[in-house]
């Protein structure tokens, strides 16, 4: 089985940027699963197809209705400029987030492409995840550790991203291979990229 996923990533500098303080985020204030993925925004969930050559043809049905749908993707994602958190029921942070709205064509494309017999589990693709916790392998250790630390995050939404929201003009939609499950704690996991489409913006 070959496992994918689709996601939309922001170029540079808002990429290395975020990439940055999810790696300081996870050292200096709270260990977190965000450390297990680069920057992006998720457009599917993962799935799988048989073959090689079946993720193959998602590439190439997805490079088509790119093609399609092109000169709609003409608005940019607009990213909040600082992170937001949500709470749960006694007012502690389970997700560090930027929220992201795009224009209505990016789900389309997706919606397409499940047309076409493929099991995918279509995101919303509101938000640029910085900082949670989705280890169900954690050790009862690690998953205190998050319990007793989450609330540092509420320190993080002190920063400002809207610089590097600014200066950066194209994303990219990238189709890929997940080779390696990151399993445990720290653990990142291992992707091969299958094909990325950059959008530019007028």
């Amino acid at each position: 089985m070959v496992e994918l996923i689709i996601y939309l990533e922001p170029s540079n500098p808002l990429k290395g940027i975020i990439n940055e303080f999810i790696e300081d985020t996870s050292k200096n204030l709270v260990v977190n699963t965000a450390i297990k993925y680069n920057a992006h925004i998720t457009m599917t969930g993962f799935f799988t197809v048989s073959t090689a050559d079946e993720a193959g043809r998602v590439k190439d049905q997805l490079n088509s209705i790119i093609e399609q749908y092109k000169t709609k993707l003409n608005t940019r994602p607009l990213v909040q400029y600082s992170p937001s958190l949500v709470e749960d029921s006694v007012n502690e942070p389970t997700h560090l987030l930027l929220p992201v709205t795009v224009s209505d064509e990016y789900v389309a494309i997706m919606q397409v492409l499940a047309s076409h017999g493929l099991p995918l589990r279509i995101k919303k693709i509101n938000h640029i995840s910085l900082a949670y916790w989705d280890e169900p392998l954690a050790s009862s250790d690690e998953h205190s550790q998050w319990l007793k630390h989450r609330h540092l995050l509420k320190k993080a939404t002190q920063i400002n991203f809207k610089q590097a929201i600014l200066e950066t003009k194209t994303w990219d939609i990238v189709l890929y291979e997940r080779i390696c499950k990151g399993v445990y704690v720290n653990e990142p996991h291992q992707f091969r990229e299958l094909a990325r489409w950059s959008l530019s913006y007028d």
